[in-house]
């Protein structure tokens, strides 16, 4: 669950920054909570907790309908198109 944390925090820090603006993962942090069960469908969520000049704070979560399986919170480094 660990690739798929970072692809939808780093598209939710993608969507939240201006054409050209970049992000890259600085430091992640998983919390499992508990066990996938096969074929289980799963949503996962990415919001932008704080977006400054240089940083990015995020968090994602990952469920099923019922309850969180999964959790992460990051940040990131922006990279300005324009410095």
């Amino acid at each position: 669950m660990r690739n798929l944390h970072d692809a939808a925090m780093s598209f939710a820090a993608n969507s939240a920054l201006g054409s050209g603006d970049r992000v890259a993962t600085l430091d992640i942090s998983y919390q499992t909570r508990c066990a996938v069960e096969p074929n289980t469908e799963l949503h996962v969520r990415a919001d932008v907790v704080r977006l400054t000049r240089q940083i990015a704070y995020l968090e994602s979560t990952v469920s099923n309908h019922e309850k969180a399986m999964s959790r992460a919170i990051a940040t990131f480094v922006v990279r300005r198109k324009n410095g």
